[in-house]
């Protein structure tokens, strides 16, 4: 009777041990996906802020020439 326990208990360690497992590498691979996902949002990140100081740096020689322009009429 004894030993039945005990083999019991060593089934369900074993299988605890086996979800415990299953468990990690699921969260390994979902945060390996996130780290990628990250990196291209940051990735996009970079190039709208890019795009955004171009735009300033256009608005700004816009309003230049149109100061100039103002000055010559």
């Amino acid at each position: 009777m004894e030993k039945q326990f005990v083999d019991l208990l060593s089934e369900e360690l074993k299988l605890q041990k086996n979800v415990g497992q299953e468990h990690i590498h699921h969260m390994n691979i979902t945060f390996g996906e996130a780290r990628r996902a990250v990196s291209q949002y940051q990735k996009e990140a970079e190039k709208c802020n890019t795009a955004i100081e171009t735009c300033e740096q256009a608005r700004e020689q816009a309003g230049t020439l149109t100061r100039q322009d103002e000055k010559r009429i």
